[in-house]
Protein backbone atom coordinates (compact mmCIF):
# COMPACT_ATOMS: atom_id res chain seq x y z
CA UNK A 1 0.00 0.00 0.00
CA UNK A 2 1.10 3.73 -0.51
CA UNK A 3 0.01 6.91 1.35
CA UNK A 4 1.42 10.48 0.28
CA UNK A 5 1.26 12.91 2.69
CA UNK A 6 2.31 16.88 2.29
CA UNK A 7 5.97 15.64 2.84
CA UNK A 8 5.90 11.94 3.16
CA UNK A 9 5.30 8.96 0.72
CA UNK A 10 5.75 5.60 2.21
CA UNK A 11 5.19 2.25 0.78
CA UNK A 12 4.78 -0.69 3.72
CA UNK A 13 2.58 -3.60 4.38
CA UNK A 14 1.00 -2.97 7.66
CA UNK A 15 -0.84 -0.15 8.34
CA UNK A 16 -2.78 1.06 11.87
CA UNK A 17 -5.23 3.73 11.68
CA UNK A 18 -5.32 5.18 15.08
CA UNK A 19 -8.95 7.20 15.95
CA UNK A 20 -8.73 9.83 18.59
CA UNK A 21 -4.98 8.89 19.18
CA UNK A 22 -4.47 11.87 21.96
CA UNK A 23 -7.81 10.65 24.03
CA UNK A 24 -5.21 7.74 25.68
CA UNK A 25 -1.64 9.31 26.18
CA UNK A 26 0.58 8.31 23.02
CA UNK A 27 3.32 7.56 25.97
CA UNK A 28 0.70 4.66 26.80
CA UNK A 29 -0.40 3.86 23.15
CA UNK A 30 3.88 3.57 22.23
CA UNK A 31 4.10 1.43 25.17
CA UNK A 32 2.50 -1.40 23.35
CA UNK A 33 5.95 -1.01 21.42
CA UNK A 34 6.04 -4.97 20.76
CA UNK A 35 2.86 -3.93 18.15
CA UNK A 36 6.16 -2.02 15.97
CA UNK A 37 9.13 -3.68 17.14
CA UNK A 38 8.21 -7.78 16.55
CA UNK A 39 5.86 -7.19 13.16
CA UNK A 40 7.01 -9.81 10.36
CA UNK A 41 6.45 -6.34 8.16
CA UNK A 42 7.01 -3.19 9.24
CA UNK A 43 3.48 -1.15 10.88
CA UNK A 44 3.12 2.22 10.42
CA UNK A 45 0.46 4.38 12.29
CA UNK A 46 -1.98 6.50 10.40
CA UNK A 47 -4.03 9.89 12.09
CA UNK A 48 -6.35 10.95 10.30
CA UNK A 49 -7.93 14.20 11.16
CA UNK A 50 -7.14 17.69 13.25
CA UNK A 51 -5.14 20.03 11.89
CA UNK A 52 -0.96 20.32 11.18
CA UNK A 53 -0.83 22.47 14.12
CA UNK A 54 -1.42 23.15 17.46
CA UNK A 55 -0.75 21.49 20.89
CA UNK A 56 -2.53 17.81 19.73
CA UNK A 57 -0.20 17.80 17.28
CA UNK A 58 2.82 18.83 18.69
CA UNK A 59 2.17 16.37 21.54
CA UNK A 60 1.82 13.25 19.27
CA UNK A 61 5.51 14.58 16.95
CA UNK A 62 6.78 14.79 20.60
CA UNK A 63 6.22 11.48 22.09
CA UNK A 64 6.30 10.02 18.57
CA UNK A 65 10.12 11.10 18.03
CA UNK A 66 10.68 9.95 21.48
CA UNK A 67 9.58 6.66 21.52
CA UNK A 68 11.63 5.95 18.00
CA UNK A 69 8.74 5.98 16.39
CA UNK A 70 8.82 9.34 14.59
CA UNK A 71 9.50 7.68 10.84
CA UNK A 72 6.41 5.12 11.97
CA UNK A 73 3.60 7.63 12.59
CA UNK A 74 1.90 9.35 9.59
CA UNK A 75 -0.34 12.50 10.60
CA UNK A 76 -2.93 13.57 7.73
CA UNK A 77 -4.90 17.06 8.66
CA UNK A 78 -8.54 16.67 7.84
CA UNK A 79 -9.56 16.15 4.67
CA UNK A 80 -12.88 15.54 2.44
CA UNK A 81 -11.21 12.63 1.05
CA UNK A 82 -10.57 9.55 2.92
CA UNK A 83 -11.52 6.85 1.14
CA UNK A 84 -7.88 6.05 -0.22
CA UNK A 85 -6.59 6.04 3.76
CA UNK A 86 -9.54 3.55 4.60
CA UNK A 87 -8.41 1.24 1.48
CA UNK A 88 -4.95 1.29 2.59
CA UNK A 89 -5.73 0.06 6.12
CA UNK A 90 -5.24 -3.20 7.98
CA UNK A 91 -6.29 -2.46 11.10
CA UNK A 92 -8.26 -0.39 12.96
CA UNK A 93 -7.23 0.85 16.16
CA UNK A 94 -9.87 2.71 18.77
CA UNK A 95 -7.72 4.25 21.16
CA UNK A 96 -10.29 6.21 22.46
CA UNK A 97 -11.20 6.13 26.26
CA UNK A 98 -14.93 6.54 25.52
CA UNK A 99 -16.80 6.93 22.35
CA UNK A 100 -20.91 6.72 22.01
CA UNK A 101 -20.44 5.20 18.84
CA UNK A 102 -17.91 6.22 16.28
CA UNK A 103 -18.88 6.71 12.84
CA UNK A 104 -15.19 5.91 11.81
CA UNK A 105 -15.47 2.87 13.17
CA UNK A 106 -18.88 1.95 11.07
CA UNK A 107 -17.10 3.39 7.51
CA UNK A 108 -13.89 1.37 8.29
CA UNK A 109 -15.86 -2.10 8.78
CA UNK A 110 -17.56 -1.53 5.73
CA UNK A 111 -14.43 -1.76 3.84
CA UNK A 112 -13.56 -5.22 5.98
CA UNK A 113 -11.21 -3.43 8.61
CA UNK A 114 -11.40 -5.25 11.59
CA UNK A 115 -11.61 -3.04 14.54
CA UNK A 116 -9.29 -3.28 18.09
CA UNK A 117 -10.99 -1.50 21.10
CA UNK A 118 -11.14 -1.06 24.47
CA UNK A 119 -13.93 -2.60 27.00
CA UNK A 120 -16.48 -0.22 28.65
CA UNK A 121 -15.23 2.67 26.34
CA UNK A 122 -18.74 3.08 24.83
CA UNK A 123 -19.91 1.64 21.42
CA UNK A 124 -16.46 -0.06 20.09
CA UNK A 125 -17.11 -2.81 22.29
CA UNK A 126 -20.56 -3.45 21.17
CA UNK A 127 -19.89 -3.38 17.69
CA UNK A 128 -17.22 -5.89 17.93
CA UNK A 129 -18.89 -8.30 19.95
CA UNK A 130 -20.16 -9.94 17.15
CA UNK A 131 -16.65 -11.06 15.34
CA UNK A 132 -16.28 -7.25 13.24
CA UNK A 133 -13.06 -7.06 15.65
CA UNK A 134 -11.56 -7.55 19.24
CA UNK A 135 -12.49 -5.62 22.60
CA UNK A 136 -9.52 -5.75 25.04
CA UNK A 137 -9.64 -4.63 28.95
CA UNK A 138 -9.56 -1.17 30.04
CA UNK A 139 -6.40 0.54 28.80
CA UNK A 140 -4.42 -2.81 29.13
CA UNK A 141 -2.22 -1.54 26.37
CA UNK A 142 -0.02 -4.71 26.12
CA UNK A 143 -3.22 -6.87 25.37
CA UNK A 144 -4.21 -4.13 22.54
CA UNK A 145 -0.72 -5.07 21.15
CA UNK A 146 -1.83 -8.34 21.58
CA UNK A 147 -4.93 -8.50 19.31
CA UNK A 148 -3.16 -6.02 16.73
CA UNK A 149 -0.50 -8.55 16.46
CA UNK A 150 -2.96 -11.41 15.89
CA UNK A 151 -4.64 -9.40 12.97
CA UNK A 152 -1.08 -9.50 11.06
CA UNK A 153 -2.28 -12.60 10.59
CA UNK A 154 -3.78 -12.08 6.34
CA UNK A 155 -6.37 -15.06 7.47
CA UNK A 156 -7.31 -14.02 10.39
CA UNK A 157 -7.66 -10.03 9.23
CA UNK A 158 -9.92 -11.38 6.48
CA UNK A 159 -12.19 -13.43 8.92
CA UNK A 160 -13.20 -10.59 11.18
CA UNK A 161 -12.77 -7.94 8.20
CA UNK A 162 -15.90 -10.18 6.69
CA UNK A 163 -17.91 -10.30 9.48
CA UNK A 164 -17.32 -6.61 9.89
CA UNK A 165 -18.31 -5.33 6.33
CA UNK A 166 -21.78 -7.73 6.92
CA UNK A 167 -22.30 -6.35 10.61
CA UNK A 168 -22.28 -2.73 8.54
CA UNK A 169 -24.79 -3.49 5.78
CA UNK A 170 -26.83 -5.68 8.28
CA UNK A 171 -27.22 -3.71 11.24
CA UNK A 172 -26.26 -0.05 10.46
CA UNK A 173 -27.58 0.94 7.54
CA UNK A 174 -29.95 3.89 7.06
CA UNK A 175 -32.57 1.65 6.43
CA UNK A 176 -32.40 -0.24 9.66
CA UNK A 177 -31.42 2.44 12.30
CA UNK A 178 -33.50 5.04 10.75
CA UNK A 179 -36.79 3.54 11.78
CA UNK A 180 -35.58 3.14 15.33
CA UNK A 181 -34.34 6.60 15.75
CA UNK A 182 -38.00 7.83 14.72
CA UNK A 183 -39.72 5.23 17.29
CA UNK A 184 -37.25 7.14 19.81
CA UNK A 185 -38.03 10.24 18.72
CA UNK A 186 -41.81 9.79 19.05
CA UNK A 187 -41.78 8.17 22.22
CA UNK A 188 -39.26 11.16 23.59
CA UNK A 189 -42.02 13.85 22.03
CA UNK A 190 -44.44 12.31 23.31
CA UNK A 191 -43.69 11.84 26.64
CA UNK A 192 -46.25 13.44 29.37
CA UNK A 193 -44.54 14.99 32.37
CA UNK A 194 -45.33 13.84 35.88
CA UNK A 195 -46.90 17.06 36.73
CA UNK A 196 -49.58 16.65 34.09
CA UNK A 197 -48.83 19.46 31.61
CA UNK A 198 -50.25 18.86 28.44
CA UNK A 199 -48.81 16.43 26.18
CA UNK A 200 -46.02 17.14 23.18
CA UNK A 201 -47.68 16.09 20.17
CA UNK A 202 -46.15 12.80 18.36
CA UNK A 203 -43.41 12.74 15.64
CA UNK A 204 -45.41 11.93 12.77
CA UNK A 205 -43.29 9.54 9.96
CA UNK A 206 -43.63 12.55 7.28
CA UNK A 207 -41.64 14.44 9.86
Amino acid sequence: SKIENNKMSLSYEKLLRICNALEIDISELFSGSPTVEKAPAPVYFLWVGGSNYGSEKFEFDYDAERFGFGDRCIHVSSTGNVHEYYCAMDVFALTSREDPFPLVMLEAGALEIPTVCFEASGGGPEFVESGAGIAVPYLDVAKFAEKIRLLQDPEVRLEFGKIAATSVRRDYSIDVQAPKLMQSLAVALAWKPADGRQQVSTLSAAA
